[in-house]
């Protein structure tokens, strides 16, 4: 017998050996690759998919293998898409701040089943409390109450498409190009209803004509100027004093960009500018001491009936629900050369607390 022949029977037999091992002990699928390869030498490895390769996989093939888990939330659709891929939901969320500063201002809570968030907030009534000598009656005290607030979440889309060659280009970052372009398009749907979303199919906005700060009238949360094209610090002043400290301790402008240039040119009693650009990148400008954040969706002209300028605690004031129920689907038969991804996001808002805003409005 050959030494070849006699080497070939020794791994037969070990073979054997481990198989009816195996059989016998009832190993899983990991075990049972450990203990075929146990003593055979060194092993070379297969290469595993980081999560960045496997969602490329997805977004120019459409394949999807059993370890979606790892790098997709939970859940997948039998149409043919998936669940939005776990680090470019968090993305394309971070880049949603960027467009909308209302949810990055806001407070944000995750919900993962149902269609709405439900919220316990201070009713009319406080809690009462008072003074009592060591021993005098402890009589009941006020007590106060409490309402529920539902805030309902709704789909918002975008469907950015690309050619397949371009897909199909490896070098190509598919995955940064769709986050970029849902992020572009959902922060102007999104960022629009935030502020003036009207609770149809939509977030309820904060300056919402039924539910918003208009429906608390001139005199409590909404703040009238004397003149219908201008602007006075003094009526600044009033804004911000018209807020209780435990919200204007945490206060922040929020005003249009082209109302922050009209902004630029008041002075204060002494001359001095209200408005004072930070020397520093990416730091807010500031004005009467608090930070002012530009909101495309605020009034951009300072105009009769106008609501120019947004104060105070907004993480108080405004709740958004972002459910964790966010997908994409790739679609490459619909237009012929182009693949498209309709990815969508589950997200509501609604007003929670008035008191913690005021809202500036020009005179009519």
């Amino acid at each position: 017998m050959t030494d070849i022949q006699k080497l070939s029977e020794e791994v037969i037999k070990g073979l054997n050996e481990k198989v009816e091992e195996v059989v016998g002990k009832k190993m899983g699928r990991s075990e049972v690759l450990k203990s075929l390869m146990a003593g055979a030498g060194e092993v070379v490895q297969t290469s595993v998919d980081t999560g960045k390769e496997f969602v490329e996989k997805f977004l120019r093939k459409g394949e999807v293998t059993k370890a979606i888990g790892d790098y997709f939330n939970e859940g997948s659709d039998a149409a043919g898409g998936a669940t939005l891929p776990k680090n470019m939901a968090a993305s394309i969320v971070e880049l949603l701040k960027q467009d909308s500063p209302i949810l990055e201002y806001a407070t944000v809570e995750t919900i993962s089943k149902g269609n709405s968030l439900d919220v316990v907030v201070q009713g009319a009534t406080d809690f009462a409390s008072g003074w009592i000598t060591e021993t005098g009656d402890r009589d009941i005290t006020q007590e106060g109450n409490f309402r529920l607030v539902q805030i309902p979440v709704y789909e918002v889309y975008a469907n950015p498409a690309t050619t397949r060659a371009l897909v199909m280009d490896s070098a190509y970052d598919l995955e940064g190009y769709i986050t970029r372009k849902v992020a572009e398009s959902l922060g102007l749907t999104v960022g629009t209803a935030f502020v003036t979303g009207n609770g149809s199919g939509k977030p309820l906005g904060i300056l919402d004509a039924t539910a918003g700060l208009q429906v608390y009238g001139t005199g409590s949360q909404v703040k009238g100027t004397a003149s219908a094209t201008a602007i006075t610090y003094e009526e600044l002043v009033d804004l911000v004093y018209s807020l209780k400290t435990g919200y204007a301790k945490n206060g922040k402008f929020y005003v249009n960009r082209k109302v922050k240039g009209y902004l630029q040119g008041l002075t204060d009693l002494d001359g001095r500018p209200l408005l004072r650009e930070s020397a520093i990148v990416g730091e807010p400008a500031t004005m009467l001491g608090y930070p002012v954040i530009e909101v495309e969706d605020m009034d951009d002209t300072v105009e009769a009936d106008a609501y120019t300028v947004l104060f105070g605690d907004l993480a108080t004031a405004y709740r958004i629900a972002l459910h964790t129920d966010n997908g994409i689907m790739r679609d490459d038969i619909t237009k012929k050369g182009f693949v498209q991804y309709y990815t969508y996001m589950r997200i509501g808002g609604k007003l929670v607390n008035p008191e913690a805003l005021v809202v500036l409005k020009q005179h009519s």
